[in-house]
């Protein structure tokens, strides 16, 4: 799915909102990262600065041939995370770091960036790898025993041993992650780890009471009025994980769908005491879920979540705004917006016109490669539901195919290859097109975001459902 201006926005949603509050924190020193990478040759590093799940770029260099390099800036740049992209257009491997005064040297290998990597300057980074490298090795022993918890029989005496190891290794954890970050308190690197530490379980439990546990308490340990938390990736690797904690391969999308609701409605809440966390919640949960086109979630989220406009200019909270007003607008029940223009043959339309028992109206692009995948699919429904058809008898299914095309030539080639034109599928298809792309006045009043978007209507003009797959759209049309 292709998405309008979403980059852009998240950018300076984020970029220019909470720049000012790591800025006050700045020491005003240089800052000086000096690393060596046994095994890279005369590659392009990229150094940025990590705000959430976005990424902005600090300095570009290459490195030397024996994989050494340094990077130099005037000023200390503002504490949190930033990210060593390495040959960002070939194997794009990444090095994390947490910047909040300290220099930094260090020394790695090609092979094994994360695993061979030690730090001759910088206790807090040495401490902050050392962490993952505690927590990854304690889980993948947590999780073999909690295998054994569900498949090793109760009442055979090894089974005790079993819940008594999984709450020892817990114990373990626990205190490792407390002595790791007892050194470094009321720092970024100790309020990153409280964040992140793992969820203590019952191992007594069953499998489905631990699961609903884990659901329950996942975020508890998640700080989320801590705004510098924002220069990190805690906010949105929580948020994903969490919502993931909901996702069952085994549920149809319908149930899928009223999991995901669940999720988001005990999220978002816990974030509403911080406007500036809140907002940034709201708009990445919203982008991931436009991601994968879960409307019925997007429009719950429009109805029951609105921005918090205390700690926004209305330049920040604009675009926004619009995507939520759209699935507030175009939900299901709801009357579909006017559509009065000129078809590419010059014939004025007007939706609802044709007098067909639905229509149904699809934004796409000659560009966008699921939009040429699925419009030849559109086409051959539309000539089998209205297979039937008499001359002068209003069309069972009409298509009102909306393209935001800005090449004349494209368009049209795209459409003659593939049999679109209005003399090859009769009356039930009308194609429109300003070549305005996303500043179109029906892409406009339709709050279009993305492409492909369809949204079926019925006789009366209301909205039916917004279906994303092909699948969807047959359900709906059948119901």
């Amino acid at each position: 799915m292709y998405t309008k201006n979403l980059i852009t926005f998240i950018s300076v949603l984020i970029g220019s909102l909470l720049f000012s509050t790591a800025a006050s924190c700045q020491n005003r020193s240089a800052f000086v990262l000096e690393g060596k990478i046994v095994g890279l040759k005369h590659e392009k590093l990229v150094f940025n600065r990590v705000q959430g799940h976005r990424e902005f770029k600090v300095k570009e260099l290459n490195v030397g041939s024996d994989g050494a390099f340094t990077i130099r800036l005037d000023e200390a740049p503002p504490q949190g995370q930033y990210r060593l992209r390495i040959d960002p257009a070939g194997r794009n491997a990444i090095l994390d770091f947490l910047l909040s005064g300290e220099d930094i040297r260090f020394t790695t290998y090609a092979a094994s960036l994360t695993d061979s990597i030690r730090f001759e300057k910088s206790k807090t980074n040495q401490a902050w790898y050392n962490y993952f490298r505690i927590k990854e090795a304690y889980e993948a022993r947590l999780s073999i025993l909690e295998q054994l918890l569900d498949l090793y029989p109760k009442d055979e005496r090894f089974y005790p041993e079993i819940i008594k190891e999984f709450s020892l290794l817990q114990d373990e954890l626990d205190a490792e992650i407390e002595e790791l970050i007892g050194p470094f308190p009321n720092t970024l690197l100790a309020r990153y780890i409280q964040s992140d530490r793992p969820v203590r379980i019952n191992p007594a439990a069953s499998a489905q009471e631990r699961q609903e546990f884990v659901q329950y308490n996942y975020l508890n340990h998640v700080d989320f009025t801590d705004t510098m938390l924002l220069h990190t990736d805690i906010f949105p690797g929580k948020a994903l994980s969490y919502i993931m904690l909901y996702r069952n391969s085994r549920f149809d999308r319908e149930k899928q769908t009223r999991e995901f609701i669940r999720a988001t409605d005990n999220l978002l809440p816990l974030a509403m005491s911080q406007p500036t966390v809140y907002n940034y919640l709201l708009s990445y949960t919203i982008s991931g879920f436009e991601q994968i086109g879960l409307e019925q979630v997007l429009t719950f989220i429009a109805a029951n979540y609105p921005i918090d406009e205390s700690c926004l200019s209305d330049q920040d909270s604009g675009e926004l705004q619009r995507r939520m007003e759209g699935y507030r607008q175009l939900a299901p029940g709801k009357v579909a917006p006017a559509i009065l223009a000129d078809d590419i043959n010059g014939k004025s339309f007007q939706l609802g016109e044709a007098g067909s028992e639905k229509t149904l109206i699809v934004f796409w692009a000659s560009w966008c490669p699921h939009c040429t995948v699925m419009l030849p699919e559109i086409r051959n429904l539309a000539i089998q539901k209205n297979s039937d058809l008499i001359a002068g008898q209003n069309p069972v299914l009409h298509v009102v195919s909306v393209s935001i095309d800005h090449s004349e030539d494209d368009y049209l080639r795209y459409l003659e290859k593939n049999g679109l034109h209005e003399d090859q599928v009769g009356n039930f298809w009308v194609n429109i097109c300003d070549y305005q792309a996303w500043e179109g006045k029906v892409a406009d009043d339709y709050y279009l975001y993305a492409t492909p978007t369809m949204i079926l209507l019925d006789r009366d003009l209301t909205i039916i459902g917004k279906p994303s797959t092909m699948n969807e759209l047959n359900t709906l049309l059948r119901k």
